[in-house]
């Protein structure tokens, strides 16, 4: 209930933040604003993850929190993607980083991968803006755990 909570009122904040940003010559307001505005919802992060089986949703709230920062970048003004001020970025990076450790090592199974290609994204569409480095320690620590062809045991019987 907490994430839900959390992530409900990030949304309608990013939202309402994004329409003015499409129009930032008149109203000012940049995507480094929203990112800004994220960092509220970040810090109660730790509340959902020390809950029983928080951390999957603790994760999940990050990744969706990062996303909320950028959501509709590019739709509007071209200022409004601001001028790479963005405090929620290395925010979500070192929770995403702890996060994904502790969640290998309690759900072995967990298919991380598509974060990564999620994150790629991410981090490319941010990069058109000239907003680098998204990221960039959880891409390279989840793609670390992926194990190379050579590596992998066929298990399957003849």
């Amino acid at each position: 209930v907490l994430a839900t909570q959390i992530r409900t009122a990030a949304e309608e904040v990013s939202e309402s933040l994004s329409n003015r940003a499409m129009d930032s010559r008149r109203t000012g307001v940049t995507y480094d604003d929203i990112s800004s505005a994220m960092m509220e919802y970040l810090r109660e992060v730790e509340d959902v993850w020390q809950l029983p089986g928080g951390v999957p949703l603790a994760f999940d709230l990050v990744m969706d929190l990062a996303r909320y920062s950028h959501d509709g970048l590019g739709d509007g003004d071209s200022r409004s993607c601001g001028f790479g001020d963005r405090p929620s970025d290395p925010e979500v990076d070192s929770l995403l980083s702890a996060l994904a450790k502790i969640r290998k090592e309690e759900e072995p199974s967990w298919n991380y991968m598509e974060v990564v290609e999620s994150l790629k994204m991410q981090k490319k569409h941010l990069a058109a803006f000239g907003i680098n480095g998204f990221c960039s320690n959880s891409i390279v620590l989840l793609s670390g755990w992926e194990k190379p062809a050579s590596e992998i045991v066929d298990l399957t019987i003849d």
